[in-house]
């Protein structure tokens, strides 16, 4: 394991792979988490804003400091996650919220609301699954983390951005390589 911020590793391999600034993106995702604060990354496109959250993710579950993590993509970027979780971090138990079978849907929802690690939706299955993905056994279930890839897909006020913002969650990371296209208030 390696120190990447104080009190925070990632195993060696990992460590090893990730640029300068995707080291200090994952130290600033860690100082985020540290005050309970959620924030965008940012990162140009083609720079690794997936690798550096799976990085990030993998020290937070080694650590047990996290058990159910969501992440919200569009469609076509699902395959890519699952890859890159299978490559970097095998162990991580990846299961995806998506598809045509709504039974496997709810039986992989509810492995990871029971067993903890990360699912994978889309940005369309929030909003037709609303009530499934914040309550377990009729309780409200609230996830540790929510991660919106492309997040700037939420900067207009559609049903699916107030849904996405309806999940409850105790941190959030937004990802995008357009955080703002036009102006500021982009950014709500």
């Amino acid at each position: 394991m390696v120190l990447v911020a104080d009190e925070f590793h990632i195993f060696h391999e990992i460590y090893e792979k990730l640029y300068p600034y995707q080291r200090e993106g994952v130290a600033w995702m860690w100082s985020l988490f540290k005050k309970r604060k959620g924030g965008v990354l940012g990162d140009d496109m083609g720079l690794g804003k997936t690798f550096q959250v799976i990085a990030f993710l993998s020290g937070l579950i080694d650590a047990d400091l996290v058990k159910h993590i969501l992440i919200i993509m569009p469609v076509s970027l699902l395959p890519n996650w699952e890859r890159e979780f299978k490559k970097w971090c095998p162990g991580i138990s990846v299961h995806c919220f998506h598809g045509s079978s709504k039974k496997e849907r709810e039986r992989n929802l509810l492995r990871v609301q029971r067993r903890g690690q990360v699912l994978l939706t889309s940005y369309g299955m929030i909003l037709s699954n609303i009530d499934s993905l914040t309550s377990l056994d009729g309780e409200k279930f609230v996830w540790d983390y929510v991660i919106l890839d492309e997040g700037h897909k939420i900067k207009n006020p559609t049903k699916t951005t107030k849904a996405v913002h309806d999940l409850p969650s105790k941190n959030r990371i937004v990802l995008t390589g357009t955080p703002v296209q036009n102006n500021l208030r982009e950014l709500w």
